[in-house]
């Protein structure tokens, strides 16, 4: 083998390499969300329109919002009665502070679908290691379903729950390993 390809070798089979090359291709996926403009999907006008209303709700002191005033033209409805609000914060909290609710929306998407492979990196590195963890977070993100959550359907409910299943799977397991109360949090 030449020098220059065990030099390569030895450099890419550093944990921190591989690791930092998995978070730059996991970077790659949200490349779409950076064109400008609206981002079309499914639910993207619903989603848009529940932000903006729980922000608006935020901004009127009201922390858990349920029903919002100007759905069904305006009549009102409790729309959060049945949709869940939590993923809203975030890009609520964006257009709090500045922010257009479609940048919001498209900020929180993407750092929702980060933090899932985040997640499945910490749930996966006892038994896979770091380089092993850092793949399967990338393998995570680009799972075609989340792929499809995001660009096509924008379920952005189910992309923000489903970014934190690796990390209940993850405390159920520690819970399991090292039973008392304080260490399943």
């Amino acid at each position: 083998m030449p020098e220059s390809q065990r030099r390569l070798t030895a450099f890419l089979s550093r944990p921190a390499v591989v690791e930092g090359l998995c978070l730059l291709l996991g970077l790659a996926a949200l490349h779409p969300l950076l064109a400008p403009g609206y981002m079309w999907g499914h639910d993207t006008g619903a989603h848009i329109f529940r932000l903006v209303e729980v922000a608006r709700a935020l901004s009127d002191g009201v922390l858990y919002p349920r029903f919002l005033p100007d759905a069904y033209g305006g009549l009102g409805g409790p729309i959060l009665d049945f949709n869940p609000v939590a993923p809203y914060y975030l890009p609520a909290l964006l257009v709090l502070a500045g922010l257009g609710p479609i940048a919001a929306l498209k900020i929180a998407a993407g750092a929702y679908l980060l933090c899932g492979g985040i997640a499945m990196r910490i749930l996966a590195r006892p038994h896979l290691g770091r380089i092993g963890a850092a793949v399967a977070g990338l393998a995570w993100i680009y799972f075609p379903y989340r792929i499809e959550n995001l660009y096509v359907r924008m379920a952005f409910s189910e992309l923000a729950v489903m970014a934190l299943l690796p990390l209940a799977m993850a405390a159920a397991r520690r819970a399991v390993r090292r039973p008392g109360a304080a260490r399943a949090a």
